[in-house]
């Protein structure tokens, strides 16, 4: 019976906490920490050692501490991903970030050769990129920057972890400011997910985030604007005439950000929406001068 005790202790802890589902948050720990697909019961085996864990861990939850901060990890385009306190936890809309580069090389009538991703955190993005396309003979140069290195610690760590043919380079930068040697003039492609949240409206945000995730991979300045601005600067230097630039960005920047990028020497190529039907990445062309 002491599984059956244990469990109804931790569901106690969680439903006080005003969780909206307390049996989903235990059965999600438990399955973490016991690697057992078996729910808890009252026939459970669990040692010492498991319970301190599993009380430690809904005491976390309790304080609406994300499950991917008490885990470390977070699947994002079906790989598990590493983290710790500098990465932005994977959110499934920037997997629509991930599809729209995937099927803008597919469509690309010029060879892909160079490609680099802005602000990596964990890397998730750009190691599912490099994944998705190593069927590519043309790709020969893909890097990642961060200004992070605690945040380039994890991302070098899931580059080793998840398997691909084409390994990605993970370079110390703010954006495209590289000090690096041997860095490409000129890229084919570049991404970038900058904080987009309006500094006023970070406080509106869920428990989870505000407390818990990083606030410089948050904080998108007074307007929401301040990063993806210096990344549209940044990239029409370094990226070749009808390179393409894709932004994720929160749903009511779309039309300010394509005027923005229009008056900084872009086309407007293509807005693409998440799996809630919210604007959430635009595609943009440089152009041979300032459209």
């Amino acid at each position: 019976m002491q599984g059956q005790t244990i469990r109804k202790l931790l569901l106690q802890q969680l439903t006080q906490a005003q969780l909206p589902e307390p049996l989903v948050e235990l059965s999600a720990l438990w399955r973490a920490r016991s690697a057992s697909n078996s729910p808890l019961n009252a026939h459970s085996t669990l040692s010492h050692s498991l319970i301190e864990q599993l009380h430690s861990d809904v005491a976390r939850r309790a304080k609406r501490e994300p499950f991917a901060r008490i885990v470390n990890a977070r699947e994002f385009y079906s790989h598990d991903f590493r983290l710790n306190n500098a990465c932005l936890i994977p959110r499934n809309d920037s997997e629509t970030l991930v599809d729209v580069v995937i099927n803008a090389s597919a469509k690309s009538n010029a060879p892909l050769v160079r490609i680099r991703e802005l602000g990596c955190g964990s890397g998730c993005i750009i190691i599912s990129i490099a994944r998705a396309l190593a069927y590519k003979k043309s790709l020969r140069i893909i890097s990642a920057s961060d200004n992070s290195k605690k945040a380039l610690l994890a991302a070098r760590k899931n580059n080793a972890q998840v398997p691909s043919r084409l390994a990605v380079r993970f370079l110390h930068s703010d954006w495209l400011k590289d000090k690096q040697q041997n860095q490409p003039k000129k890229f084919d492609l570049i991404i970038a997910n900058p904080p987009y949240v309006r500094r006023k409206d970070r406080h509106s945000l869920q428990l989870e985030v505000q407390r818990f995730e990083p606030r410089r991979a948050l904080d998108g300045g007074f307007s929401g604007m301040q990063s993806i601005g210096e990344v549209c600067i940044q990239a029409h230097k370094r990226l070749r005439i009808g390179g393409l630039l894709v932004l994720e960005h929160a749903p009511k920047q779309a039309r300010i950000l394509e005027k923005f990028a229009k008056r900084k020497g872009y086309s407007h190529a293509r807005l693409f929406y998440d799996l809630n039907g919210q604007a959430r990445v635009t595609l943009l062309k440089r152009c041979r001068k300032k459209c």
